[in-house]
């Protein structure tokens, strides 16, 4: 019955070749349209699905002190200069602070041309501009010192504005919020660029340093496009060039590009028509679909050539390419989709929709596969098509005809040194670790990775995690002894060996109450009665400062927000970190209602839902696989044996990232995804040639060396196509896709190595040799 149905298959394709190739043109422009909807987001919510517990805190931290995207610029004395005190470096810095306060997507602009410090006189308390005039500055030195000397003292802003040698200080911009857009952000970093460059800030001897969600938004749309104009240009050139020396035929060379063009198109379609952003994991749905591609597309050409070889018409060879490899491609389109659809099952959102476009693209280059492909071929004159030395006679014909005597010669030392290689490949890949952080996503010679690294050596942090505090009723946060309490927690926060500087309310009101005793040291604490803090926030309101604290609390006076600068580190470093502080929380503060919130939580949980979503996305995926191979190949032993070819490169793969303490991340699930995908899909090529050889009677040697000569010849030419198309993306600016090039390359000749020689040289220990 199955036979049938293939063999009117094939008639109807090759019969309406025409009709089919427009219909597959009008299905292709009409998927088109919707791709004038894409649209790039990067930003930290669009991970995840709405009801999210850390979305929830990080919606509510906003809701409660408004935007918590800061832009942060860092301003450091020039060398020869003790300070920052220098009426030039002042200049430059009030030039930079006038042009973020009048920018569209700013809200609020802190820095030392707009900074206050409290003081008080006959119990009245004021704040008094550090800066009241910056154009009557003579810039003495005597000025200079002068203005050293106040900020010497306002220690509620060391190390947070401005460091304690006075040698470095910051320009913080609050950023508007928007839900799920980035563009505003990228604007603002590109209009301060510009800004800068006319300032001539490094002709000047500056160094400005950059912090913040604005700068990382910036830097991963600037470098996924780069990337995407660069990277993904160059694999295709690249699949090219090793598409023609494989077939050395114009038909070799841009029949495959029917199925990846088509996948591609009608896959970034989809993502269009459904509403979905372009975000940095999928903008390389490209490099996945022509591995699909690539892999369909060049059996079905292996097959129509053998065809043309036997001196068989081109519509006769067309259709006997549908017909032997409609079911193995059937089926590896279907393990593979499973695949794909097994990581739909994660917590991530982005991962989610990578995962059901995905499986969508491997179905559509499956049907170009068993339609337009075959259809176009048939349509090939074969006064033009020659023997192809380069497929059967060739330097890999020689190499695959000799595999079948190496396997059963030596197979019981290929067996012994795969299970010594798997054994330690499983060692190592049980010690990765999961990082999110998106900075870490750089290389470490990039600007931004170099700015943190400057942050964190001069603030013990450039961005922070967020406390909200709830004091448990209105007007709360006015009690003393509440505030005792989170005055005792802010202390242990900054003693941490990972972190800086916190900003809290608390720190103004220690310094009001200070100020207002003759600045006594002694009375640098939280008074005693509620009553007397409400009239030191009062005299504080009613003095007009530039900080009116609504960033520190709520406006109920419930809630209260503690900001703490925290050190770049990977995700499970941040995740240890806020382990030990909720331990603290629950052991020393059982009364204290504090909840984490902010990007740092955010890029925890998302290591938290990779992590669980790798084991279950992969957990599914083996098993949903496995069971197709039962029921595929009608045998437990043969589902068994293919199992280990499908495994074996992902366990080698997770050795190699374990051994040189790679981190897993959003990327590795995608490789592993991919090229899992394209193990089992040699897997079930080789061991589908072998089972029906052996099912006509074949011997195993007989079946063994049909199977790596027939599937193995297009399995080495996809191999090769793929690791040199996919080694490109190592030159990238972005590690995700350096990990990409460089695992995918492991994975695929892994597989290759395991289903052509592993595989064969099992199956040689299980049964007779002839």
């Amino acid at each position: 019955m199955i036979d049938r149905f293939i063999s009117g298959w094939a008639n109807f394709i090759i019969s309406k070749r025409w009709v089919v190739l427009l219909l597959t043109g009008i299905i292709i422009v009409c998927l088109m349209v919707p791709m004038k909807n894409l649209y790039f987001d990067n930003s930290n919510e669009m991970w995840f699905i709405p009801g999210d517990p850390a979305l929830v805190k990080y919606d509510q931290l906003r809701e409660l002190f408004g935007s918590s995207q800061y832009l942060v610029i860092g301003f450091q004395a020039r060398e020869g200069e003790e300070t920052v005190f220098n009426k030039e470096t002042l200049q430059n810095i009030a030039q930079i602070h006038e042009f973020l306060e009048d920018h569209e997507f700013v809200l609020k602009v802190s820095s030392l041309f707009n900074y206050q410090h409290i003081t008080a006189e006959d119990d009245v308390l004021t704040t008094s501009d550090l800066i009241e005039d910056l154009e009557e500055l003579d810039g003495t030195k005597d000025e200079m010192l002068e203005l050293r000397k106040i900020m010497d003292g306002e220690t509620l802003v060391h190390d947070y504005l401005i460091s304690k040698d006075m040698a470095h200080t910051v320009i913080m911009a609050k950023t508007i919020y928007r839900e799920g857009e980035i563009d505003h952000q990228v604007q603002l970093i590109n209009d301060m660029n510009v800004f800068l460059e006319s300032l001539d800030l490094t002709g000047q001897g500056y160094q400005i340093k950059y912090a913040g969600m604005p700068v990382i938004s910036e830097n991963y749309l600037t470098v996924s496009m780069r990337d995407s104009m660069t990277t993904l240009p160059t694999m295709f050139v690249l699949t090219l060039v090793f598409l023609w020396m494989a077939f050395r035929r114009l038909s070799g060379l841009f029949m495959p590009l029917i199925v990846i063009l088509g996948s591609v198109v009608i896959a970034m379609g989809c993502i269009g028509a459904f509403g979905w952003s372009l975000n940095s994991l999928n903008v390389f749905l490209p490099v996945l679909l022509i591995a699909i591609g690539i892999g369909d597309s060049v059996h079905i050409i292996v097959e129509y050539y053998h065809g043309i070889d036997a001196r068989i018409p081109a519509k006769e060879a067309s259709k006997k390419a549908i017909h032997h490899l409609f079911i193995p491609c059937f089926n590896t389109s279907l393990t593979t989709s499973l695949g794909f659809a097994a990581i739909a099952t994660t917590h991530l959102k982005p991962l989610r929709e990578f995962g059901i476009i995905a499986a969508i693209g491997v179905w559509v280059a499956f049907f170009f596969s068993v339609t337009a492909l075959p259809a176009i071929l048939s349509l090939l004159s074969p006064k033009v098509i020659t023997r192809q030395k380069s497929i059967h006679t060739g330097f890999i014909a020689r190499i695959t005809n000799q595999i079948t005597s190496f396997t059963l010669n030596y197979k019981i030392v290929i067996v012994m040194v795969s299970l010594v290689i798997i054994a330690i490949s499983s060692w190592y890949t049980s010690t990765i670790r999961v990082d999110t952080n998106f900075v870490n996503n750089f290389k470490e010679k990039a600007q931004i990775r170099q700015d943190m690294l400057y942050f964190d050596q001069t603030y013990n942090g450039g961005y922070n995690l967020e406390f909200i505090i709830d004091s448990g009723s209105e007007g709360g946060i006015k009690e003393p002894a509440f505030l005792k309490e989170v005055l005792r927690f802010q202390n242990y926060l900054e003693s941490l060996e990972m972190t800086g500087k916190a900003n809290s309310m608390l720190d103004y009101l220690r310094k009001m109450h200070k100020v207002m005793n003759n600045d006594q040291e002694a009375f640098n604490t939280i008074p005693d009665t509620r009553a007397l803090i409400a009239q030191l926030l009062f005299l504080y309101t009613t003095s007009s400062p530039e900080e009116d604290l609504t960033d520190l609390i709520s406006f109920d006076e419930r809630f209260l927000r503690v900001s703490l600068r925290v050190r770049n580190m990977p995700t499970s470093q941040m995740q240890e970190l806020v382990d030990v502080i909720e331990a603290e929380l629950n052991r020393n503060y059982p009364t204290l209602k504090a909840e984490m919130a902010g990007d740092s939580i955010l890029w925890n949980n998302m290591s938290v839902y990779i992590q669980e979503g790798i084991i279950r996305s992969f957990s599914i995926a083996f098993i949903t696989i496995l069971s197709c191979f039962f029921i595929l190949f009608r045998s437990f032993k043969y589902g068994m044996l293919s199992a280990i070819p499908s495994l074996t490169p992902i366990l080698v793969a997770g050795g190699v990232m374990g051994y040189l303490n790679v981190y897993l991340d959003f990327s590795s699930m995608m490789v592993a995804a991919v090229c899992f995908g394209i193990a089992v899909d040699d897997t079930i090529h080789v061991m589908n040639r072998y089972i029906a050889t052996r099912r006509s009677g074949g011997s195993r040697k007989q079946s063994i060396h049909r199977a790596v000569t027939e599937s193995g010849r297009a399995i080495i030419f996809t191999t090769l196509i793929l690791y040199f198309g996919f080694s490109i993306m190592i030159l990238s600016s972005f590690m995700p896709n350096v990990y990409f090039g460089v695992f995918s390359g492991i994975i695929l000749v892994i597989a290759l190595v395991t289903n052509l020689i592993l595989l064969p040289a099992i199956m040689f220990l299980t049964g007779d040799k002839k």
